[in-house]
């Protein structure tokens, strides 16, 4: 599923409120809340998703210098986090209820999505000493793109990466173990509009009534980690397992504007927030997350899965390598 499919069916909850001429301070307020809410849940979503994206099954690749060969990979990583979308039904249902024309609005998403990324990476063992350096990154741009009534423009840019030092190289009988220190920045946003014209009633004007809305929501991130990873090779297969301590530091904003003109008679509806702290201890996120990796030549597999104990979020990753 596309990132912009499944923000198109979280955004239209925002839009089918705004297609119906009813603005009272109550709707607005409804409305804030629940994109402050959204701004907040997405937010833990994209730190989840975009950590798994530079995971490498073997917990130290060995050394680019002196051996041979030397040690590194490069290669696509594609991951997704399954996202709850209950308090986007309740908040937008609870609105419907006071909206005119209530039964002309049919609004129902899934009870849970699928947020998805990519990111191009590579791995390097390290000089001498036992540890490797990986890097990734992620550009996608989006403009104009359209759905049923909406609008939309999507933008996104990650890159991050970490050092792992190995505490145990590994041997026939025992795994590799290592520590590692990782940092990933992130900046999406993604903007909708919809304009939508209809016969209808507005206080005592009946006739053709013109409405339109527009939503942004920004993402801006700074994400450090703290992770150990154990790893066994085993025949063609890696299996592995690891932890992480994850801190956020966001600047995230949304904004939502409205119009509706009913003859000679124009309401305007708007609300906007910033929302920004740094790193808090008290805001640490763990993560467990195993897999395993499946080496084919050149060529290395890798199935991962993670969950948040914390938040309750489940992500999962695949990711094709070359290596040597």
């Amino acid at each position: 599923m596309k990132k912009n499919t499944i923000l198109f069916s979280v955004s239209a909850a925002v839009f089918f409120l705004c297609s119906v001429p009813l603005f009272s301070d109550d709707t607005t307020a409804a409305i804030s809340s629940y994109l402050e809410d959204t701004t907040k849940n997405l937010s833990g979503d994209i730190v989840e998703n975009t950590t798994q994206l530079n995971v490498s099954p073997d917990a130290y690749i060995g050394k680019f210098l002196p051996s041979v060969p030397p040690h590194f990979s490069v290669g696509l990583s594609v991951s997704g986090t399954l996202i709850d979308t209950g308090d986007i039904s309740n908040a937008v249902n609870s609105v419907i209820a006071d909206m005119q024309s209530a039964g002309s609005i049919d609004f129902s998403i899934p009870d849970s999505l699928v947020l998805p990324t990519y990111s191009v990476n590579a791995r390097i063992g390290g000089f001498f000493l036992p540890f490797d350096i990986g890097v990734f990154g992620s550009f996608a741009s989006a403009q104009d793109l359209k759905y049923a009534d909406f609008s939309a423009a999507v933008s996104e840019l990650t890159f991050g990466a970490d050092v792992r030092y190995a505490l145990l190289e590994g041997n026939v009988i025992l795994p590799k173990i290592s520590i590692g220190l990782g940092y990933i920045y992130t900046r999406q946003s993604f903007d909708f509009s919809v304009a939508k014209s209809y016969t209808g009633t507005y206080e005592s004007y009946t006739g053709t009534i013109n409405s339109s809305a527009s939503m942004g929501l920004k993402f801006n991130m700074n994400i450090l980690y703290l992770q150990a990873q154990i790893s066994k090779k085993l025949l063609v297969f890696v299996p592995y397992a690891g932890v992480r301590a994850v801190l956020v530091s966001t600047d995230n904003s949304y904004k939502y504007s409205s119009t509706v003109k009913a003859d000679t008679t124009y309401t305007d509806g708007t609300s906007g927030n910033v929302s920004s702290h740094g790193f808090d201890f008290a805001e640490l996120q763990p993560q467990i997350f195993a897999g395993v990796g499946f080496n084919v030549l050149f060529t290395q597999f890798t199935v991962n899965a993670c969950w948040n104990p914390r938040s309750n979020l489940w992500s999962a990753s695949l990711s094709s390598v070359f290596r040597m």
